[in-house]
């Protein structure tokens, strides 16, 4: 919460995108990541074609996703929650082009493996 509004009164923000811009977005974006948030079983049950499993949770999620900090991210999870809060984290580290399924992987169309 505490991220949630420093953001806000910063001016920082991410892209929180409904299935069909995030796709479209996504598409568009030179060497895009995405990025699963989920815990590892969640993960292992169903994800997006070439997702990288950094899980929100995990107590080294920071220096897990702090490469990536140059590169436009697709972060998603179950429902929008936890990428969120990941999305927000990321902010806190100077990210720049960060994006967010809003509905999580439950409003993705798209196929899964």
């Amino acid at each position: 919460m505490l991220l949630l509004l420093k953001h806000l009164f910063q001016g920082k923000k991410f892209n929180n995108l409904v299935y069909s811009d995030f796709e479209n977005k996504l598409k568009a974006a030179q060497k895009p990541v995405i990025i699963d948030v989920r815990s590892k079983s969640e993960y292992q049950r169903e994800r997006i074609p070439n997702a990288l499993h950094i899980d929100i949770n995990s107590p080294n999620f920071r220096s897990r996703v702090q490469y990536l900090r140059k590169k436009p991210c697709f972060v998603y999870c179950m429902s929008g929650m936890r990428s969120s809060k990941a999305c927000h984290i990321m902010l806190d580290m100077e990210f720049e082009n960060i994006n967010n399924l809003k509905g999580g992987i439950r409003a993705w169309e798209g196929r899964t493996v």
